[in-house]
């Protein structure tokens, strides 16, 4: 049995579930029942933090593409159907603050970013090549998914 919080075994989840899908896999969590058949509830904590923050920042998951640049640093990036749309996730490790804005290179936003955990929009500046995105004050410390156009 792990010593890690279910908040921060879900963020750590999270960060696993965005890499994988970023390379163009799939994850499967699974989850076995006690010799009773009862799930226990440590589990099924995780499961539903890993369920509230897919019901929020899902899109930047399901029925996404990889994108040509999936990956800087901790920020995983996918991208619609169309590829008109990216979504970067930021996996945030165990036990790590949120951090006060979010910094990439490629990727180049067109028009305002969606931070998906909120609904609000931001805007993203770039420099040099380097995209920074400041996050809104007061969000929970969770993995952070934003939405934006692209070229």
């Amino acid at each position: 049995r792990s010593s890690t919080s279910p908040a921060n075994f879900s963020s750590s989840s999270i960060g696993t579930l965005a890499e994988i899908t970023a390379k163009g896999g799939c994850l499967v969590l699974g989850v076995g029942p006690t010799p009773q058949g009862l799930i226990e509830a440590p589990a099924v904590e995780i499961l539903e933090e890993i369920g509230d923050w897919l019901g929020r920042c899902g899109e930047a998951i399901y029925s996404t593409r990889t994108a040509r640049n999936y990956n800087d640093g901790k920020l995983w990036f996918t991208a619609s159907k169309d590829a008109r749309t990216i979504y970067a996730v930021y996996a945030l490790e165990d036990g790590e603050a949120l951090p006060a804005s979010l910094s990439w290179s490629g990727n180049l936003p067109v028009g305002k970013v969606t931070v998906l955990n909120t609904g609000k929009k931001v805007r993203a500046t770039v420099k040099d090549g380097r995209v920074t995105v400041k996050l809104p004050r007061g969000m929970k410390a969770e993995p952070v998914a934003l939405r934006f156009g692209v070229q």
